[in-house]
């Protein structure tokens, strides 16, 4: 194997680390009315109905705003995101932590 061909897989594992690391620093900051997607859940289908008026469950790739952010002492900061629809108005609204959604 010839050096060069060691050092660049090197370099370029390199690059990678960088690019992670430039990405989580410059990642769009969540704030009250940002735009945000669904980009996973962690709970059960179910346990999305925290305010009992969704007329569906969220689903990965839908489209919400942040109506409220809720923090307490000792707990996880929690998301109030609601989705609307264009002809019945809210599709769903759930509390979603911080790994369920990314801003767009």
């Amino acid at each position: 194997m010839k050096w060069w061909f060691i050092y660049s897989k090197q370099f370029s594992k390199f690059i990678g680390c960088i690019r992670q690391f430039s990405f989580r620093l410059f990642k769009k900051k969540l704030n009250q009315y940002s735009v945000v997607t669904v980009k996973r859940l962690l709970r059960p289908i179910d346990d999305y109905d925290d305010w009992k008026i969704n007329k569906r469950p969220p689903k990965i790739g839908d489209i919400g705003a942040i109506v409220e952010i809720l923090h307490a002492p000792n707990l996880r900061t929690c998301y109030v995101v609601e989705c609307c629809n264009i002809d019945e108005g809210t599709a769903w609204l759930c509390d979603l932590d911080f790994e369920e959604i990314e801003a767009i």
